[in-house]
């Protein structure tokens, strides 16, 4: 009885855990296991042009460093024509920013990564079909672009690695 008395206690006055998943501005976020940053893991908002990603974000007093761009988290959003993702970000995922159908068409013009980006890894296929896409600018520290990341990206022309002296032009897009 003793033990189970101590059991209940030990449950009752254990620290409430925060919400492993969160909405902020219609960006929905999913905290990593660090605990101290979290994953952009969808939009249920509709951005008519620009978005800028915050570099933190705030959920029942704690904030939090958005450090990824979670798989598929804006496929579809056929509107955005410029997006600014925050140096904090440190990846983005599988498709994040992919035109599934066939019938729909990627506004998606511009993509600005913030000042000092910790960018390491773009996921495979994380640009498919922005065929508005016509340059961008890879931050330096990025190791890895998955495969087919900027697959079927007819109108992208310059593909050019920051801090790098090497500019890629490209013949028919990616």
């Amino acid at each position: 009885m003793r033990a189970v008395l101590m059991l209940t206690l030990a449950v009752m006055t254990s620290p409430i855990e925060a919400a492993t998943h969160f909405y902020v501005n219609g960006l929905g976020y999913e905290v990593n296991s660090d605990e101290t940053s979290v994953t952009l893991f969808e939009s249920n908002a509709i951005y008519s042009s620009e978005l800028i990603i915050p570099a933190s974000v705030t959920d029942n007093n704690i904030t939090y460093s958005v450090t990824a761009i979670g798989d598929n988290a804006f496929s579809r959003h056929t509107s955005l024509t410029k997006i600014t993702i925050p140096a904090s970000v440190t990846s983005i995922g599988e498709g994040a920013f992919e035109i599934i159908l066939s019938t729909e068409e990627s506004h998606l013009a511009e993509v600005i990564f913030g000042n000092s980006s910790q960018l390491t890894t773009i996921g495979a296929g994380a640009f498919v079909k922005c065929t508005s896409l016509t340059k961008i600018t890879i931050p330096a520290n990025v190791t890895s672009i998955g495969e087919g990341a900027f697959s079927g990206c007819t109108g992208l022309t310059e593909f050019k690695i920051e801090n790098n002296n090497t500019t890629l032009k490209l013949w028919m897009g990616c």
